[in-house]
């Protein structure tokens, strides 16, 4: 196990996986093991057969936590969130010392709009584990998806101060200063992250999306390609876009789709070339193959939802968009969805 770990640290999936299997054949009371195959299938982007490994060792081994958790985190990357959020919920009550579980239900509230309830849940994770760094990361994050982003700031920069040596706060704090638009200092704190932590591919990622927000896209793209995680892979593909080289952008996304066929970033971001190139039939049949396949992904429906207003369809535009709150990006972006939507319409009363 401790090999097939080593390869997975490697990113040689293929090669972890084959070691998983192996042991998982002769030593099928390891539920650490079957465990360690469930994550790689995992990041394989193989979610099914991740889903069902999860299941069977929690069948098998009630009592492991690690299984339950991570069962529930393949329900949420699937975009089954009710069951995911049902089966943190359960892990939380058989296993309150779990702080794993309880900051994955707080990320599932967070996932499925409930922010109030997410930050009440890292909050009382907070109280009850107060240095865990994941709950008050997690508890900055959905500050700044609320739009409090001052106090997502000062969240971020007391667990910098108290964790200095925790790559995600800092990562945190210089997303959060880039999304006030203060670009300069962004690009610093994740110049001196990227110095402190050089194998940080988020902070490498980070870096070159600030570049690419302050126009200096020569400097974006060659910042990303350093990099080869589906993150960095779409953030290239989405520079190339930017700088108007579609066919390279296309390529790039079908590369990484083919490579990372679970992310639903990178399929979202070849429907966006589509419809940026024609035809358009192109574009809104990638965006119902990810809503297919990621019925819980926002982008790809407030994508098919503009696509749709330019095709004129604007009740099934506006039937993707419906929404009663407005607490998340996604919702605000649904809000003015429907609101252009009623401009062409030239319901203009309703558009204000």
């Amino acid at each position: 196990t401790g090999k097939a770990e080593v390869l997975k640290a490697m990113g040689r999936l293929p090669e972890a996986l084959e070691a998983y299997e192996a042991t998982v054949r002769d030593f099928p009371e390891n539920a650490f093991a079957r465990t360690g195959k469930a994550e790689v299938l995992k990041a394989m982007g193989r979610l099914p057969e991740a889903l069902e490994a999860y299941e069977a060792t929690v069948r098998d081994f009630p009592e492991d936590a690690v299984a339950r958790t991570g069962k529930a985190e393949v329900l949420k990357a699937m975009g089954h969130l009710p069951e995911a959020l049902e089966a943190y919920e359960a892990t939380v009550r058989d296993f309150p010392e779990r702080v794993v579980a309880q900051t994955g239900k707080a990320e599932v509230l967070k996932a499925m709009g409930r922010l109030p309830e997410a930050l009440d849940a890292y909050e009382a994770t907070i109280r009850d584990f107060a240095e865990n760094a994941f709950a008050r990361t997690g508890k900055a994050e959905v500050l700044k998806a609320m739009g409090r982003l001052p106090e997502a700031l000062d969240a971020y920069e007391a667990t910098v101060r108290d964790l200095p040596e925790n790559a995600v706060a800092r990562n945190g704090k210089a997303e959060v200063l880039k999304a006030m638009g203060r670009l300069p200092e962004a690009l610093e704190a994740y110049e001196v992250t990227v110095r402190d932590f050089p194998q940080n591919a988020v902070a490498r990622s980070g870096k070159a999306e600030v570049l690419k927000a302050m126009g200096r896209l020569p400097e974006a793209l060659e910042a990303y390609s350093f990099l080869e995680d589906a993150v960095a892979r779409c953030g290239r593909a989405e520079v190339l876009k930017v700088m108007g080289r579609l066919p390279e952008a296309l390529e790039a996304y079908e590369a990484t789709i083919r490579d990372f066929p679970g992310d639903a970033v990178a399929r979202n971001g070849k429907a966006e070339v589509l419809k940026a190139t024609g035809p358009l039939a192109e574009a809104l049949d990638a965006y119902e193959a990810t809503i297919r396949d990621f019925p819980g992904d926002a982008v790809a429906r407030t994508g098919k939802a503009t696509l749709l207003v330019l095709l004129g369809r604007y009740e099934e535009a506006a039937a993707l968009v419906r929404t009663d709150r407005t607490q998340t990006r996604d919702e605000w972006v649904a809000l003015h969805i429907r609101a252009s939507i009623k401009l062409k319409q030239n319901s203009l009363d309703e558009a204000d």
